[in-house]
């Protein structure tokens, strides 16, 4: 019993971890770049490409593409953003939130404390450049910390045989991991970390590869809620936004429920991981979004 309950300490621990790194990335990039973002908007927001890179690099900076719809949000309201460019924005931050799964898919987070040490000790210096530097690795490190006690404790946890077949039973059913992650993503405010759990169980061995583009579907799709709560707080032009948004990830998440069988069957053939399906899975359908909406836009 006790074996559990440090498991459970560093998995919980681990997710809070996690989710606070990516709230104190979306404090510190509003705090200190949304005055210089807001100088140059119009120069970078003056076609669809730049509009459409504007959301990618926002959307991997401020890790979450969450933030930067938000972001979208505020400078319609402020004027500084057509409705049409905010759009683009937003399928541009759709395909940057998925850098974050991505990096953790290359286990980078177990470099997490030596990032963390240097984001401090690059924070004491007195440069306004290095300083801004060493505040976003800070807030990575932070999820990457977060993610290796989610490591940790899962790897502890799994290695209990009637424990992982308990997991098993539930992991094995699509639909059940789908709708689990759709309602995770809503709940957790998080997509990213979804992801990030859905890691851990591929890792352990408790996530089987037929479920593994479901909970990349449930997370994507998840997201629109997360766009509904944000914009629908504004004024006209952000309820529109908020709209528009949730249905592109509501309506690319249906659409490509058709093509997962031939994605999975793809990817198993080419011999990815689960993990690797997991991830890739996430990223091919932001850009299987964008190519829909894209044709239609």
């Amino acid at each position: 019993m006790g074996e559990y309950l440090y498991c459970a300490v560093n998995i919980l621990g681990g997710l809070a971890l996690f989710l606070f790194g990516t709230q104190e990335s979306a404090r510190f990039f509003r705090q200190n770049f949304s005055g210089e973002f807001r100088n140059k908007i119009e120069t970078l927001t003056h076609d669809k490409q730049g509009s459409f890179l504007f959301g990618v690099l926002l959307s991997a900076v401020a890790q979450s593409s969450a933030v930067a719809i938000s972001f979208a949000i505020g400078f319609v309201d402020a004027g500084l953003l057509s409705m049409s460019g905010s759009i683009i924005v937003m399928m541009g931050a759709c395909l940057g939130g998925t850098v974050v799964s991505f990096l953790l898919s290359l286990h980078l987070f177990e470099y997490a404390p030596i990032l963390f040490a240097a984001a401090f000790f690059l924070g004491k210096l007195e440069n306004r450049k290095i300083w801004l530097f060493a505040g976003i690795l800070r807030c990575i490190a932070m999820i990457f910390l977060g993610m290796l006690f989610l490591d940790f404790g899962a790897v502890q946890l799994f290695r209990d045989h009637a424990f992982r077949q308990m997991v098993l039973e539930y992991s094995s059913s699509p639909v059940i991991m789908c709708v689990a992650a759709f309602a995770s993503a809503a709940v957790l405010q998080s997509r990213s970390a979804v992801i990030a759990l859905g890691i851990t169980l591929a890792a352990s061995n408790a996530l089987p590869a037929v479920s593994a583009l479901p909970v990349a579907l449930g997370a994507h799709m998840g997201s629109a809620v997360i766009v509904i709560l944000t914009g629908f707080n504004g004024h006209l032009n952000s309820k529109r936004l908020g709209f528009a948004t949730s249905v592109y990830y509501l309506a690319g998440g249906f659409l490509f429920i058709f093509l997962e069988p031939f994605v999975h069957a793809y990817m198993r053939e080419s011999g990815f991981s689960v993990e690797n399906e997991l991830v890739y899975g996430q990223i091919l359908l932001a850009l299987f979004n964008i190519i829909v909406f894209s044709a239609i836009y």
